[in-house]
């Protein structure tokens, strides 16, 4: 968040213009974003977990 805020200033410190979006839009979507991010990444890691499990009874 802060630097969303510190990129939004007026030149010649900030480069960034959002249109239509605004800064609390985001206060409220980063936390969401971030949650479904680590959820996809302890899933893959479950799944590579489960893959590289060595199977019983080959042989």
């Amino acid at each position: 968040m802060m630097y969303e805020s510190f990129a939004l200033l007026p030149a010649p410190w900030g480069y960034f213009h959002y249109g239509w979006w605004k800064l609390h839009y985001s206060v409220v979507m980063n936390p969401v974003l971030l949650l479904i991010l680590l959820a996809f990444f302890k899933w893959i890691t479950h799944l590579e977990n489960k893959k590289a499990a060595p199977v019983s009874g080959a042989g």
